[in-house]
């Protein structure tokens, strides 16, 4: 954990509070002040995109009606609140939250903030509608790429990625996005922390992009917006 600590200390500007003694070695990430994250002991693991919900009990019963794998039953986390974990239709696994204490973001799409999240499986139009079903969104479909977005009240939260024959052999899985000032100078920092840019930088209409592997060989990208 002290690797990832220092990592994400020199790429984003992370800093680190223990969320409290119950919970052993975890911690909060900061971004001046403001919670983006949390690390915790163990095993290296891929980034964990938790999505809110009012109703973690009822968005469990959902999610198996409609397909999904309910592969951690609701729990208390303290007084931060519940939380559970789903396989979607696809494959890739994602946590749900009710917020109790601990609201989620305290900022994104800024410099070392979160800025989006897609989730890569082979059946995107499947999982598109899993998750339009499960929390009642709509999607928009780009026709360049088989990508689709899901929106809130015309808010787009995160992507359906659909993965091709260049995927063989890689796990259905989430991506998260950092936003970052510059995307060039935040390769360099990848680099210099001990981690690897697996392609980019590349431009996007949504803005400059770069994928990296960190120390613990996760995968994550960065992008600057416009």
């Amino acid at each position: 954990m002290e690797r990832a600590k220092a990592f994400y200390g020199d790429v984003l500007g992370w800093t680190f509070t223990p969320i409290g003694p119950e919970f052993g070695e975890w911690v909060m990430a900061r971004l001046d002040g403001r919670p983006v994250a949390a690390i915790g002991p163990g095993e290296p693991r891929p980034w964990q995109v938790f999505l809110e919900t009012d109703d973690i009990g009822e968005t469990c019963r959902a999610a198996r009606a409609s397909g999904g794998v309910v592969t951690v039953v609701p729990g208390d986390i303290g007084e931060l609140g519940r939380a559970a974990q789903v396989r979607d239709p696809g494959g890739a696994t994602f946590g749900l939250w009710q917020p109790g204490e601990n609201a989620g973001f305290g900022v994104t799409e800024q410099p070392g903030a979160p800025a989006w999240f897609e989730v890569n499986v082979r059946e995107g139009e499947a999982v598109r509608d899993f998750f339009a079903g499960l929390f009642e969104l709509t999607s928009e479909t780009m026709t360049e790429m088989v990508y689709h977005t899901l929106h809130a009240d015309g808010r787009p939260l995160f992507g359906v990625l659909q993965m091709t024959e260049a995927w063989d052999g890689i796990d259905p899985a989430w991506t998260a996005y950092f936003a970052v000032a510059d995307t060039d100078a935040a390769l360099e920092r990848v680099k210099g922390a001990g981690g690897a840019v697996l392609y980019g930088p590349f431009d996007t209409p949504f803005g400059r992009v770069g994928v990296c592997k960190d120390p613990m060989d996760t995968v994550f990208s960065v992008i600057q917006l416009p």
